[in-house]
């Protein structure tokens, strides 16, 4: 699997730089942009899509402090390992709703979520997530290494066709069940 070096290569061959990293460290202003903006992107292409190598559970035992107004309790996210993103609440069965590093909720709980978790380790990174790693970076650091705003807008949608490819295999990958045939149909037959 890519290291963060590769990762980095990977996305200056997308800017279309000449320029290679070999440290992340090594002092160049190629190698300092990217580092800098490395973890950002990283947890922003982890909340742009539930990739499962990201997904943890958790089950949350309601704070001691209720929210000022709205919900009846709130729920402080995991942090170990980090809480980016909830996808989703499996007591309530909806959609969460977050401030700040709480989850909000009208349930005594405890909440069992589902949630994706910051992952340092690019070996654990999955090969779609890398790519659209890649074009997240390119994205950040382009308008600092190419001045084009062009550049930077053809990263941002080349994000985009990474997290569609994403899509489709999580779809292929869900083992969702198949849709019920209606009544209609089966008397039809």
């Amino acid at each position: 699997m890519a290291d963060q070096v590769e990762i980095m290569n990977l996305a200056l061959g997308l800017l279309g730089a000449d320029a290679r990293i070999t440290d992340p460290l090594e002092g160049s202003e190629v190698a300092r942009v990217m580092s800098a903006r490395f973890p950002t992107a990283r947890d922003a292409a982890i909340r742009a899509h539930p990739w499962r190598f990201s997904l943890a559970r958790a089950r949350l035992a309601a704070d001691i402090v209720p929210p000022a107004f709205g919900f009846g309790y709130r729920y402080l996210l995991p942090a170990d390992p980090y809480c980016l993103v909830v996808w989703w609440n499996a007591t309530e069965d909806t959609r969460p709703h977050v401030e700040g590093r709480y989850l909000l909720s009208d349930s005594a709980g405890p909440l069992d979520i589902v949630y994706g978790r910051r992952v340092d380790n690019p070996a654990e990174f999955d090969a779609l997530f890398v790519e659209a790693l890649a074009a997240k970076l390119a994205e950040q650091s382009a308008l600092r290494l190419t001045r084009e705003e062009s550049v930077r807008a053809a990263m941002s949608r080349e994000f985009d066709r990474a997290l569609m490819d994403a899509r489709g295999i999580n779809a292929r990958e869900s083992g969702a069940p198949p849709a019920p045939v209606s009544s209609f149909l089966l008397a039809r037959r």
